[in-house]
């Protein structure tokens, strides 16, 4: 017997997961956007002085998927603008000013170094047209980041959450298919498979499957699992499980078990299975 886990969508995630290296990220993004405005003229740089107390800190208790952070950037924006607009401002300063704003406010958690271009570019921009397309360039460099960045955090989240679930073995690796891998296996022969997929188009989802469990104890093993998520500031949607059957749902899961039965460590129930696993489709890593 075994079963799979269905976590449709990842609501937040707590920064604390990458412990020193969010709060680092912070700080140096923080140094970036000040050193930006140090290169805007003056009235833009009294500007920044007489509205930055106003604005949010870049603090980051969670990690938000970027569908969420997006949706904060209408009225984060109009806000700025409005401040904004009672500045005796030129326009391409007031384009400059408001995309190093947005990204003040926006919570992004992005590596800073890759922040270095796009910024340069919106500080050499000459033109209201320039600013604007150097502004997008930015939320969109600071958006695949986050992305990656969120990706890194449910990896580390998911294989804390492994160890503490019983598994002594992790090891995290990137899929054919976009994914991300995170298998956690025991002399027992049993494995514990979590896929993890943060792409540009839907919000971040995770499907964790028991492999090798004969026993009944499969639901305790996700119950464990599922806590240990939890505990790390982990939030989804509700997730959907269901018993697989010894039929494994994942390409992943059907990969491991192979393995497992290669090494002798699979338990004999899983291996009378063989004919019908074998008609699941294979995948070549």
């Amino acid at each position: 017997m075994s079963t799979v886990s269905r976590r449709p969508r990842v609501k937040s995630i707590s920064s604390a997961v990458l412990e020193s290296a969010a709060v680092s990220c912070v700080e140096a993004i923080g140094a970036l956007i000040q050193n930006a405005i140090c290169g805007l003229d003056p009235a833009s740089r009294k500007t920044w002085e007489e509205t930055s107390e106003r604005l949010s800190s870049r603090d980051l208790p969670t990690i938000l998927p970027v569908s969420a952070i997006r949706a904060q950037m209408p009225i984060v924006r109009e806000g700025i603008r409005q401040e904004l607009v009672q500045q005796n401002l030129g326009l391409v300063e007031a384009a400059k000013l408001e995309a190093l704003m947005t990204l003040q406010v926006a919570p992004y958690a992005c590596a800073p170094a890759i922040l270095h271009a796009p910024l340069r570019a919106l500080a050499e921009a000459k033109t209201t047209a320039q600013a604007q397309t150097a502004s997008g360039h930015l939320i969109a460099i600071a958006e695949n980041s986050h992305r990656q960045v969120l990706a890194h955090a449910l990896v580390t989240a998911s294989r804390n959450a492994s160890l503490q679930a019983g598994f002594s073995k992790v090891d995290a690796a990137p899929g054919i298919d976009g994914s991300i891998r995170v298998i956690a296996t025991d002399a027992a022969g049993r494995a514990l498979v979590t896929e993890i997929r943060v792409d540009q188009h839907n919000d971040p989802c995770l499907v964790t499957e028991v492999v090798g469990v004969n026993d009944g104890s499969c639901v305790s093993i996700m119950d464990r699992f599922d806590r240990a998520l939890e505990q790390q500031g982990v939030r989804t949607e509700t997730a959907e499980r269901k018993p697989t059957g010894g039929v494994c749902q994942l390409a992943t899961a059907r990969e491991v078990l192979k393995k497992l039965r290669a090494r002798g460590t699979t338990p004999q129930s899983d291996a009378r299975r063989t004919p019908r696993l074998s008609q699941s489709p294979k995948i070549r890593i």
